[in-house]
């Protein structure tokens, strides 16, 4: 058998003394395009979890409430918030690996502030246009990325899809 060459990222580190004089070895991550790889795999797992969940819902929300278009329609926009902020996250993600510690914590503050206004902008409008009808569909319809995240080891893992 021969031995396989690992990828110079994979073996390549180095040694350093902290503070106090103790050592720390500091061990590189994977190349950025081996990182971005894996980020836009989690992306369309996610992409397609919430696909799915939008369907299931779609299904038994219109079977309890008799067909109700005001619920589809609903449910519709909360899903497209879902893959909005599915996508938004993905951008604020390959945003920080250039910015440094600090810049990186104030920007994802105030992207999470952002996405939450979305949010907000999105139920408040579903409720003022159709009551609770409108709050239960886009409220589920964005629960769908929360669902997906939630389910997506189990997705990674048995995925046969998304490559």
């Amino acid at each position: 058998m021969s031995e396989q060459k690992l990828p110079a990222w994979q073996y390549d580190f180095d040694e350093e003394y902290g503070e106090e004089n103790e050592f720390v070895e500091v061990v590189p991550k994977e190349s950025f395009a081996a990182e971005k790889k894996a980020l836009i795999r989690t992306l369309k797992e996610l992409l397609f979890g919430i696909g799915f969940w939008s369907v299931l819902l779609l299904f038994f929300g219109n079977l309890f409430l008799r067909g109700s278009l005001i619920f589809s329609i609903s449910l519709l926009l909360g899903t497209a918030v879902a893959l909005l902020l599915a996508l938004l996250m993905q951008r604020s993600v390959l945003t920080l690996a250039e910015l440094s510690e600090e810049g990186a914590t104030s920007y994802m503050k105030k992207q999470a502030i952002f996405r939450m206004v979305i949010m907000i902008v999105a139920i408040g409008a579903m409720t003022a246009l159709f009551r609770y009808e409108g709050l239960l569909g886009v409220f589920f319809g964005i629960w769908t990325l929360k669902l997906s995240a939630f389910l997506w080891p189990i997705l990674h893992k048995y995925n046969p899809f998304v490559s």
